[in-house]
């Protein structure tokens, strides 16, 4: 296991720092073909355009990366400070661990993590700690990243997204069941000089029972597994041990009572959809009373979709067992198709006066990932205010205008408008809805400009109130226009 000793990290710290052993570097040792190719985990053109290079950043490449074998005269130029063997890294000139560079917002970490089977050519172990997964990257994009006190990280993993939480919030505390994953977060805090992480083993929220954060994220082992495939392929960083998809359901009726007032939780999520019901039903089913919430559903797969899919993932060589009985398993529970997403919840206030909580839903099958600013903006314009007529208006400038005409008729059979930026929502509007948002530059009122909009169309005001009405919220909850005023 790796060594946590703090004086033999920092030597491999200035190691690696030595070596400018950093994304762009090792991107330019090995070319954009064989860079492209590392993507798709396809090591043969990296191997061809290092072989014969000797830096020490080359080096640590072909050792950690490709998982070549070095000569004790290499690994002394790749490490010259360090002992690679006595920190756990390295064992009879071959890698035991994956280690990398990654850039982040200007920061050039190096995040540790298990070998993978394109390295070992051997099926993962179930106590694998994965290292910068897709999910992993996407939650990270949309993680709210405005200065906050404290943030917890469920389910951390290799830590690198508690690394990410602890530049801008003051203390970090990341939690996970496994023993293995919080030494790899553990070892990576270390590593990269993060002081604020506080890293504690034990299941979901029991580490931290009692307290409350500003933010919550997790990458939660989401993956909805029957049990009789957990007795044959069981992984620990996918597969959390519940029964159906109740891992999720537990995080969302836990979370809120963990968060500040006005505390954020995000998370990555699976669920089940049965029968004939709509994706949203069960997992609106679960959310608190003390959270406003936003679910998002981005992707849909019918059970045999998502089996094959996991099946791909695990790199299991004979399927068809593994398949009939988790897809039996789907079959007999009623499983319609599984929803692909991610949730947000905002706690509310702790007052007599405070809000009743609301939930919306969404489904966001194209369009871009929204980032963390979107995110808290669609959490704090879940409903329209009250007053919402009195309000200023203002459409976002990367939005666009869209008419769709019948040829020979004057009027348009279909209006909609489009981001180019945001979330890249291609959303269909009212004409009234389109006049407002075509003079909505702030400087007048909603109600001014729906009693104009009534004296131009001769349409009634509570006509053009009511649709607009049921249209704005879905518009600012994505930003194709904002309410000013905000008090």
């Amino acid at each position: 296991m790796l060594s946590l000793n703090l004086d033999a990290i920092a030597s491999l710290r200035t190691d690696l720092r030595a070596a400018d052993w950093t994304v762009d570097h090792v991107e330019a040792l090995m070319g954009p073909m064989a860079t492209s190719a590392m993507g798709r985990e396809q090591f043969v053109p990296a191997h061809i355009a290092l072989q014969d290079q000797e830096s020490p950043a080359a080096l640590l490449t072909r050792l950690f990366l490709l998982a070549e074998e070095l000569t004790d005269t290499q690994l002394v130029l790749a490490f010259p400070t360090c002992d690679p063997e006595k920190l756990g890294l390295v064992r009879d000139g071959r890698a035991l661990v994956d280690v990398r560079p990654y850039h982040w917002q200007g920061n050039n970490w190096w995040i540790c993590s298990d070998l993978g089977e394109s390295q070992t050519k051997k099926p993962l172990k179930p106590e694998h700690v994965l290292g910068i997964g897709q999910a992993t990257i996407s939650l990270l994009h949309m993680t709210v990243r405005s200065h906050m006190t404290s943030a917890l990280d469920l389910g951390t993993g290799c830590g690198i997204l508690a690394l990410c939480l602890s530049t801008h919030c003051d203390r970090v505390v990341a939690t996970d069941l496994s023993e293995r994953a919080c030494h790899f977060a553990r070892f990576n805090a270390a590593l990269n000089g993060a002081t604020n992480i506080d890293v504690r083993q034990g299941s979901l929220f029991e580490p931290v029972d009692g307290e409350r954060f500003d933010l919550i994220t997790s990458n939660p082992p989401f993956v909805i597994t029957p049990q009789s495939v957990r007795d044959t392929r069981h992984m620990d960083y996918r597969d959390g041990g519940m029964d159906r998809d109740n891992l999720i359901a537990t995080i969302v009726r836990q979370g809120p009572k963990y968060l500040e007032p006005q505390g954020i939780l995000q998370m990555l999520a699976n669920w089940e959809i049965r029968g004939e019901d709509d994706w949203h039903i069960r997992p609106q089913s679960w959310l608190s009373d003390s959270a406003d919430a936003w679910l998002v559903q981005r992707d849909l797969l019918d059970p045999a979709q998502y089996v094959e899919m996991w099946l791909r993932d695990s790199g299991e060589q004979d399927t068809d067992g593994l398949y009939r009985a988790w897809l039996q398993d789907f079959i007999h529970a009623g499983v319609a198709g599984i929803g692909m997403g991610f949730i947000a919840m905002r706690r509310l206030e702790e007052t007599p006066a405070a809000a009743q909580a609301i939930s919306v839903h969404d489904e966001v099958e194209q369009g871009h990932l929204p980032d963390g600013a979107a995110i808290a903006a669609a959490l704090e314009n879940l409903q329209l205010p009250s007053d919402w007529k009195e309000r200023r208006i203002k459409v976002s400038p990367d939005v666009r205008e869209v008419r769709y005409f019948i040829p020979g008729y004057s009027d348009p059979s279909q209006i909609r408008v489009t981001q180019g930026a945001g979330m890249g929502r291609d959303i269909q509007v009212s004409s009234h809805m389109a006049a407002l948002l075509g003079v909505a530059d702030g400087e007048l009122t909603c109600g001014q400009i729906i009693h104009a909009l009534a004296a131009i169309t001769g349409d009634s005001v509570p006509n053009i109130e009511e649709q607009i009405a049921t249209a704005l919220p879905e518009l600012v909850r994505f930003q194709v226009a904002s309410l000013l005023d905000r008090t």
